[in-house]
């Protein structure tokens, strides 16, 4: 499996199946991807089949408004208890989801939090997608 980890803007994205952690409600993708991204996810939301609850994913197929032709969601629950942990969790829950597409190339998009540095996000991420790829 490859898989990138980075930190650019949705739409920046050119691979074709994106990996992109959300709170409840799909919150912290209307704050950071287009709007046309978030109006998708909610859609979901509001049919019940994605709440964002901790390490659910969900696969979104995309239309033409960003690069990628697949998003995946990842649920990080509610904003005030994500922790490293968690992202270890939803990460690896995450590639377990990469395994059940057979696909085995993806770019990881790393959420920008106000309780976790960057730094330690992307490290628990990267520790996360190892796991779940052992």
């Amino acid at each position: 499996m490859h898989v990138s980890v980075t930190k650019k803007r949705l739409e920046d994205i050119t691979q074709p199946l994106v990996l992109f952690f959300t709170t409840e409600g799909a919150q912290h993708l209307k704050k950071h991807a287009p709007s046309e991204t978030y109006e998708l996810a909610s859609e979901a939301v509001t049919g019940g089949e994605f709440t964002g609850s901790k390490c659910k994913t969900f696969i979104l197929k995309t239309t033409h408004h960003i690069p990628a032709k697949r998003l995946i969601l990842a649920g990080l629950g509610d904003n005030k208890t994500i922790n490293h942990e968690l992202l270890r969790r939803a990460a690896a829950a995450a590639v377990n989801t990469l395994h059940d597409l057979s696909d085995n190339e993806a770019t990881f998009v790393i959420p920008s939090l106000t309780t976790i540095t960057d730094h330690d996000v992307a490290t628990s991420i990267c520790e996360g997608i190892l796991l779940g790829d052992y």
